[in-house]
């Protein structure tokens, strides 16, 4: 069985609301409430199908990222060990099969780049924390893009 995408499912949620609960609602607030919701899911609908490929370049991203701040403290044991948790996420990584699954790797990391930004910022490591400083913009910009919040760059 096949089942229906994430954008699929709110394509029909908003066709049916647009088709016969919108005509009907008197004009006022609750119509204006009603068509607000709706651009939200649009925007939700535009944006659901991307997850994936968002979680994919996140995750590749912030293992590199990890990985070469980890490397410039590789002679301390509390880097060591973070290593260690890096490379089984890593190693986990190709298991991922499902947006699930990517969610689950996203929080991984996510939980460990907030310990190795701990521990390089304890370091006293300006070239560490630079190079997570930049993981953090990036992040912030793929996921502008991903949702579709990113403004047009200005002209």
């Amino acid at each position: 069985m096949h089942e229906p995408t994430h954008a699929a499912l709110l394509r029909g949620v908003i066709g049916a609301l647009e088709d016969e609960v919108v005509p009907v609602l008197e004009a006022g607030a609750a119509q204006r409430q009603l068509k607000a919701a709706l651009v939200i899911l649009r925007r939700m609908e535009r944006a659901a199908d991307r997850e994936g490929a968002y979680l994919e370049a996140e995750a590749v991203d912030t293992l590199v990222t990890l990985r070469r701040v980890l490397e410039r403290e590789s002679d301390d044991a509390a880097a060591a060990a973070l290593a260690r948790r890096l490379a089984t996420i890593a190693d986990r990584t190709a298991a991922v099969t499902d947006t699930a699954a990517a969610r689950e790797r996203d929080a991984r990391l996510q939980a460990l780049a907030v310990d190795v930004e701990a521990h390089v910022r304890e370091r006293r490591d300006p070239g560490g924390c630079a190079e997570l400083r930049h993981l953090h913009h990036r992040m912030l910009e793929r996921q502008d893009r991903a949702w579709g919040t990113a403004r047009a760059a200005a002209s």
